[in-house]
């Protein structure tokens, strides 16, 4: 019997609102900061919210660059998965009040995971890390779990599991960065070839391993063309093996897969390798939560529906890569965005503001970027959206080496074109993008610093080569 609930109505009416965030990565940790900045009015009657982020990790992990973590030396960890109790004191600090009349919101951070919901009753059920259940209430909830569901492509597996790893998390970088120290194996196959996979893949042959194998049956399905292009002629040039086809089962010593051209009845191909890596839908998705909520699902790509402000139900809102939101990717771009969008739509709702006031979701990305190595990547970037970038999200020193790579891929775009980018260019267009995605100001300075000395240092020994910029109609 849960007797602390509230269960009169009057009194919850009138008690202090509960926003609850179910996620704490790109999209639900901004989404968390910007709804405690939001202009909550301050009265003898009123507090502001209380904002719960619901996440069983104790970092904020920025996904985008684990491969970097793990592959390279490239960058420390506290650089791309500082912990969320640094980043939330440093959040505070930053706050400036300007308006004598609000109050700044506090986020709580709830270490759990969130495995169902209530949708009558207002109520999440949550599993906290000691295993013990509880459930709390909610005005308004923002569901950014990441991926929802089980992994979509379950494979039989008989190998030694330490043969055979995910690549999803911060514990799988973690595991393959100690790996990795000891000394390359000699043979990798990744399975999955979208952009996890084929990041992994580059960055793996690069870093030294012998024999690299992609497995999937499409490269970067859905990508734009000119970066399948590109990363299709990188991959060969690092010496990468394309198996385009399904892999069927994993066992002792390597794995099973059919050809995407083999007829039916074909007898699976054997391929031999000391170290197998699952990526995208044959990994176990890390989300933070093992929700399967009962809102409409957009056909097979489990992903919950959303209208234009990112609303799944009413009071209940949903972003990242479980929300089908205006068919935009699900990138870390659109996650910061709608997170922008999302934040204000709560304080909308909670204030009783005029829908009016409401706003609309329009991705508005900046580009496409697929890392292929230390210092090479693919891009296709909105010349109009690099405004975002520059000057704001670097200090001057490294504004100052960044824009002489940034100006021949402006100079070349007439209006409304996109430009494509490659090599060293696009490296760096790609390493900005994701600064400016970092949560608080400070934090992201700190980054910025560290990676200024390195973009400095590589522009005065390497320039841009102007083969890889390119105008796209």
């Amino acid at each position: 019997m849960r007797s602390w609930r509230n269960t009169n109505s009057v009194a919850r009416a009138l008690a202090r609102q509960e926003i609850l965030v179910v996620g704490g990565g790109i999209a639900g940790f901004n989404l968390a900061l910007r709804l405690a900045e939001m202009p909550w009015r301050d009265s003898r009657n009123s507090e502001p919210p209380r904002i719960s982020m619901v996440d069983p990790k104790d970092r904020f992990v920025f996904t985008p660059l684990l491969i970097d973590y793990a592959v390279s030396d490239q960058i420390s960890l506290n650089e791309f998965a500082p912990t969320y109790t640094d980043l939330l004191r440093l959040a505070a600090e930053e706050h400036i009040q300007t308006d004598p009349g609000t109050r700044r919101g506090e986020v709580e951070h709830v270490r759990g995971n969130a495995v169902s919901i209530d949708w009558r009753r207002r109520e999440v059920h949550i599993r906290s890390q000691e295993d013990s259940v509880h459930y709390k209430d909610f005005d308004s909830l923002v569901i950014c779990p990441g991926i929802l569901g089980e992994p979509t492509n379950s494979l039989e597996c008989s190998a030694d599991l330490e043969a055979v790893q995910s690549f999803a998390s911060l514990d799988d970088a973690e595991r393959l960065r100690e790996r990795l120290a000891s000394g390359p194996p000699q043979s990798v196959a990744v399975v999955g070839a979208g952009y996890v996979g084929v990041e992994l893949a580059a960055a793996l042959a690069e870093a030294g391993v012998s024999t690299v194998a992609l497995f999937g049956s499409t490269l970067l399905r859905g990508a734009e063309p000119a970066n399948q292009k590109v990363v299709e002629e990188r991959l060969k040039d690092l010496g990468v093996i394309r198996k385009s086809g399904r892999v069927r089962a994993i066992q002792d010593g390597g794995l099973e897969w059919n050809p995407t051209d083999a007829p039916k009845e074909a007898l699976p191909i054997q391929h031999s390798c000391d170290l197998i890596l699952l990526t995208g839908a044959a990994a176990t998705p890390v989300t933070g939560c093992s929700l399967k909520p009962a809102l409409d699902r957009n056909g097979s790509t489990n992903r919950i529906v959303v209208d234009e402000y990112l609303r799944a139900a009413p009071g209940i809102y949903c972003l990242g890569d479980a929300a089908s939101a205006a068919d935009a990717a699900p990138t870390g771009q659109a996650a910061m965005q709608q997170a922008e969008v999302a934040a204000w739509n709560v304080f909308a709702q909670i204030s009783r503001l005029p829908r009016t006031a409401w706003r609309r979701y329009k991705p508005s990305v900046l580009g496409e970027f697929v890392a292929l190595g230390r210092d090479s990547a693919a891009a296709v970037v909105d010349p109009t959206q690099l405004t975002k970038l520059l000057p704001p999200a670097l200090p001057p020193t490294a504004a100052a080496a960044v824009a002489p790579l940034l100006a021949a891929s402006v100079a070349s775009a007439s209006t409304g074109s996109k430009v494509g980018l490659g090599g060293r260019a696009a490296a760096l267009l790609r390493r900005l993008s994701y600064l400016y995605s970092m949560p608080t100001l400070t934090h992201r300075a700190k980054v910025a610093k560290e990676w200024a000395s390195g973009v400095q240092d590589s522009t005065n020994t390497e320039k841009s080569d102007g083969k890889y910029v390119k105008t796209l109609h």
